[in-house]
């Protein structure tokens, strides 16, 4: 009865025109849509004691992120930084971040970023390497001046050398002011202002003008010709000031180890300029901001047990470590496996933590002493025959991988896994230090030999 009676009041209620409350209409249902998948990359410098970062890009506004790092399968950080210790050095580290959606997003996704190798906290690593033309001074043999005067296709092949970071080399047979003016002059083209760019010089005295230079290597030096060493060396030091510095200290160093054949002539007195050597990298060292490297020859020359007893007596406790083929034109490869046995041997015989250089501005076509004397002889080695074309085959000269620090992800060095673990364990750089654009890589400038080696090279 209470049924009818509430129908019979509706039907009069909408006969009267009264409202009559109805439910309210259901809201459409938010479709949900899975987390779309960004990406994650590592930034800051990657060597030790620096602070690595996972960057996400490009993920929906309000995603939420963890992140795992790893070395191989092994988790060794949850944070969105990493700092990388001594026992990662060579190492490959990456991050993964873990996005969770918000919002309109559901679900999660995960993505790794590249590979990176942990180098080692080299000084030349993440700083700006300019280059410099000479303003006059001739700090650079001739080279800007050659450049300056030359047809447009020579100017060309020639930037190819000019326009690259380079060591300039200072030598005594200059004077001690004259060295001094003309460094600073080099300093302030080089770094235009910027105290974070690295100069790059080498210091070359040890065997001097006065005293017939390496031909005259089996006569002892006087007294006076030690004291005007150091009076140079401490030119150069006040010179040089708290410079941001990368120096090659006495290129040639090496032939004051006992040669390796007994038919080579031998330094007379190895001691007494391994001394003076000694003398110039602790006073060099007074540059806190300068990398320091021992010349100790390369990989087709002397035997690390040779080499050890060299830069222990030359003072390699006072430098960053040292520098393998000025003269010579063995591979990128053969070099960092030989540096880093005498790394090693370094650390043997109490040296620890000792790391070189490279020099890659002759080597595009790298070939060793032997291989070279069976062909044409060793008399020649110093001047070796620049290559032809950009197909001659070793031996020949031509311009090598550019300048760099990137030493381990570098392509062009055509390096293994392991030699890339290596290369990013002990070599702070790739450097032109090598000059085959001058006559035996000495002097003067030699226009035409510049223009070859530069035309051949299959790295430019």
């Amino acid at each position: 009865m209470k049924r009818i009676m509430a129908a019979v009041a509706l039907v009069c209620a909408a006969a009267l025109g009264t409202p009559i409350a109805a439910s309210a209409a259901p809201k459409p249902a938010v479709l949900a849509t899975a987390l779309p998948a960004g990406t994650v990359s590592i930034t800051g410098i990657t060597t030790l004691g620096r602070t690595w970062t996972a960057t996400p890009k490009s993920w929906p506004s309000g995603t939420r992120f963890t992140y795992a790092w790893y070395d191989g399968t092994t988790r060794i950080g949850t944070a969105r930084t990493y700092s990388p210790t001594s026992s990662r050095l060579g190492h490959s580290i990456k991050v993964t971040v873990h996005g969770s959606g918000s919002g309109v997003y559901t679900g999660s996704v995960s993505v790794r970023s590249a590979i990176v190798r942990v180098q080692s906290a080299s000084p030349l690593y993440g700083v700006p390497w300019p280059w410099a033309a000479d303003d006059g001074t001739n700090w650079d043999a001739g080279l800007t001046a050659a450049y300056r005067s030359s047809s447009r296709a020579d100017k060309k092949q020639l930037a190819k050398i000019l326009t690259q970071p380079r060591v300039v080399w200072f030598t005594s047979a200059q004077s001690p002011a004259w060295t001094a003016a003309a460094l600073q002059h080099y300093i302030a083209a080089t770094q235009k202002g910027d105290k974070r760019a690295l100069v790059q010089f080498a210091v070359f005295g040890e065997f001097p003008d006065s005293a017939g230079g390496e031909a005259g290597r089996n006569t002892p030096l006087t007294s006076r010709q030690k004291t005007a060493y150091r009076t140079w060396i401490d030119a150069i030091a006040r010179a040089l000031g708290q410079t941001k510095a990368a120096i090659i200290l006495e290129p040639d160093l090496a032939l004051d180890a006992p040669p390796n054949n007994a038919g080579d002539e031998r330094v007379a007195d190895p001691a007494a300029r391994e001394a003076l050597v000694r003398y110039a990298a602790q006073k060099l060292a007074g540059d806190k901001n300068a990398a320091i490297y021992l010349d100790a020859g390369d990989s087709d020359w002397l035997a690390v047990s040779k080499e050890v007893p060299v830069l222990k007596a030359a003072g390699i406790q006072y430098v960053r470590g040292f520098a393998l083929g000025a003269t010579h034109y063995a591979s990128i490869a053969d070099a960092v496996s030989y540096g880093t046995a005498l790394a090693g041997a370094l650390k043997k015989a109490g040296f620890p933590s000792k790391h070189f250089v490279v020099d890659t501005a002759d080597n595009g076509k790298a070939f060793t002493w032997l291989r070279y004397n069976a062909k044409y002889g060793a008399a020649s080695f110093d001047n070796a025959k620049a290559c032809a074309s950009k197909t001659s085959p070793p031996p020949c000269v031509t311009l090598g991988a550019k300048p760099t620090y990137r030493v381990a992800d570098y392509a062009a060095a055509h390096l293994t896994a392991a030699q890339k673990t290596k290369a990013a364990t002990y070599v702070d750089g790739f450097l032109w230090f090598g000059r085959p654009w001058l006559d035996y890589q000495a002097w003067p400038f030699d226009k035409a030999r510049a223009v070859k080696v530069a035309t051949t090279t299959p790295f430019q």
